[in-house]
């Protein structure tokens, strides 16, 4: 890229390397997205298909990356890398070797070290991880996600809803395995963890996993039909048949999310049923002629949705209460403030919780998650994996989807609320733990980034679109055209 006079020109080099991945990045993003989802349903796997599925998402993310330079105004890529950065540096960080005087400086650290040396283990390696092969293993398994995350930003903002499209594909697929998993035994090749009996799993080894699918599927859906029923221009038509299938499809994985036994995607799910038209309220209201009509609407909605979500939060309450996770959750983040500032190590919840969790959990059968993620992130993480949870929660704030600011408001709703859904989610189960839904998350969140950047096309005749409107729209198109037709200079 160079600049002539005022205005920028593109050099060649930058045309070819867009136009490929414009060509066929959405094929392979695809590929890593569809391999993790097929192979990426357990939350302790580390098997051959995990291995393929992170050597497929090598190359896209450098060919992403490589697609990049260039592509987009100089704000939006920086921030949306830079906090892929954080996250990156928040798991390879653990990888460091410390010097033993500042290892042992967090007295349950210092503990550690004296009993391994009544071990005779004086020779101990010490790392700024408890458990550095895990952690190792976490920081491979984060690579599908990125790749779908940087592949969401390189693309054309054009392909983001075959992208969601994809997910609600997929989510079904799986809906559909598991009806067929209800009738055959538990060792058939139809149940891909034959270890446990299938319960409406699909290719999930947790079918509380599979609901989560479910609802990011359900938000899609109804994010995207309802964004065309209101008709706005940037939206492509959809046919009846088209829209009626869809439907049919969220609604089916609606009904099924109870019988998978997850309560809180179900209630999350009907949550951001209800803040769908209410982020279309806030951005583009309906229009009436007596003023107080569309006030006492806005005001109707706020009451049921807050009603809806003191009575959902009742009863994930009731549940957690009752239950033993929130006594877990209370636990491991008690154990993190022992690791704080360092954490204990991606991958260590389980040995440590089994050696220093509270007497009353100590049993037969251990425990695999704490079951809210901030807590066990908090743990193993520390203060690093504290901030690049903040930065990627400001990601997440800093890119509300504006509908005067996007190219696909449903799109953009729908990958924002997935995300809000996912996260929420982690609150009392542990979705992103999985391949499968980390890679989802990871593609949602690229989304939300790009449907909010501003994208550049840096050609010779306009130096960038309006914001909100992608540069391959035919409104531009239209534009670019009678520019040239009108002989007005560049």
């Amino acid at each position: 890229m160079r600049r002539d006079g005022g205005r920028r020109v593109t050099d060649q080099g930058d045309v070819a390397r867009e136009s490929l991945f414009e060509a066929w990045g959405l094929f392979a993003v695809a590929a890593v997205l569809v391999w993790a989802f097929f192979t990426g349903g357990g939350a302790f796997d580390r098997g051959l298909g995990d291995v393929i599925g992170q050597l497929l998402a090598l190359p896209v993310i450098g060919w992403a990356l490589f697609a990049q330079l260039g592509s987009f105004s100089g704000r939006p890529r920086i921030v949306a890398l830079s906090v892929l950065s954080v996250v990156v540096l928040a798991v390879l960080v653990q990888q460091t070797p410390l010097p033993e005087s500042l290892w042992r400086a967090i007295d349950v650290r210092d503990a550690l070290a004296n009993d391994l040396a009544i071990a005779g283990a004086s020779d101990a390696r010490y790392f700024w991880s408890l458990t550095p092969l895990a952690s190792e293993r976490g920081l491979w398994s984060m690579l599908p996600a990125i790749a779908v995350f940087l592949g969401a930003l390189s693309m054309p903002r054009k392909h983001h809803l075959k992208l969601l499209l994809l997910v609600a594909l997929l989510s079904a697929t799986s809906l559909l395995l598991a009806f067929f998993q209800l009738g055959v035994p538990q060792d058939s090749i139809l149940n891909p963890f034959p270890e446990w009996p299938a319960r409406l799993n699909g290719f999930f080894a947790n079918a509380n996993h599979q609901s989560s699918g479910f609802a990011v599927s359900v938000i899609i859906i109804a994010a995207i039909l309802f964004d065309r029923w209101r008709g706005t221009n940037e939206s492509p038509a959809m046919s009846r048949w088209q829209s009626w299938t869809l439907a049919a499809i969220g609604l089916l994985m609606l009904a099924s999310m109870p019988l998978a036994g997850s309560v809180a995607a179900s209630l999350l799910a009907m949550l951001a049923l209800m803040a769908i038209p209410a982020l279309s309220l806030i951005e583009r209201p309906w229009r009436h002629e007596r003023p107080w009509v569309n006030h006492g609407a806005k005001f109707g909605l706020l009451v049921l949705a807050t009603g809806l979500f003191v009575a959902a939060m009742n009863w994930m309450r009731s549940g957690v209460v009752h239950g033993d996770r929130g006594p877990v959750a209370i636990a491991t983040a008690a154990m993190g403030n022992d690791h704080a500032p360092a954490g204990a190590g991606l991958g260590s919840f389980v040995s440590w919780f089994d050696q220093a969790g509270p007497e009353a959990f100590r049993q037969w059968e251990y425990y695999n998650h704490a079951h809210n993620e901030f807590a066990q992130w908090w743990l193993e993480s520390g203060v690093v994996g504290a901030v690049a949870l903040a930065a990627v929660l400001f990601l997440l704030v800093r890119h509300f989807p504006a509908r005067r600011r996007v190219s696909d408001a449903g799109v953009a709703v729908a990958a924002w609320l997935g995300c809000v859904v996912l996260l929420l989610h982690s609150a009392v189960d542990y979705p992103l733990r999985t391949p499968a839904l980390m890679s989802v998350g990871g593609l949602l969140l690229g989304i939300v980034v790009a449907q909010r950047s501003r994208r550049e096309r840096k050609s010779g005749s306009v130096d960038a679109a309006m914001p909100g409107h992608d540069v391959d729209t035919p409104s531009y198109r239209t534009f670019n055209s009678a520019l040239a037709q009108s002989g007005a200079p560049e």
